[in-house]
């Protein structure tokens, strides 16, 4: 018998595109983090919040940006957005965040929250 292992999904991953975005809007705000957290909301569920800071809450998951900037995920969001890439793409004529969560089961028609899970 032939065991296979699989490697976990990182957390999250990042596209360039994104990593330039968050790089940026930190260099205009002074900020050398960015966090990443969700909250229950809207019509299914949670929605993405972001935050510009200086300092980086006491457990979240840190992740590199550059070498003066780091993304923060709060500790209650790497369950739910385990395997989550994140990027800046166009949407019609508009740039905006996109994530591409594996674990999203639902979404509202505006595309401002969502579900995970059953």
């Amino acid at each position: 018998m032939q065991v296979e292992q699989f490697e976990p999904l990182p957390v999250l991953r990042l596209t360039d595109k994104a990593k330039r975005h968050f790089i940026s809007k930190l260099a205009k705000e002074n900020k050398s983090i960015v966090r990443l957290w969700l909250r229950e909301s809207g019509c299914t569920g949670y929605m993405h919040e972001l935050s510009l800071l200086d300092q980086a809450e006491a457990d979240d998951l840190l992740f590199v940006l550059d070498e003066q900037h780091q993304l923060a995920l709060a500790k209650d969001a790497v369950p739910l957005m385990q395997g989550t890439e994140i990027d800046y793409a166009w949407e019609g004529v508009n740039q905006v965040l996109k994530y591409n969560n594996p674990n999203v089961t639902a979404a509202c028609g505006c595309g401002e929250s969502f579900t995970v899970g059953s």
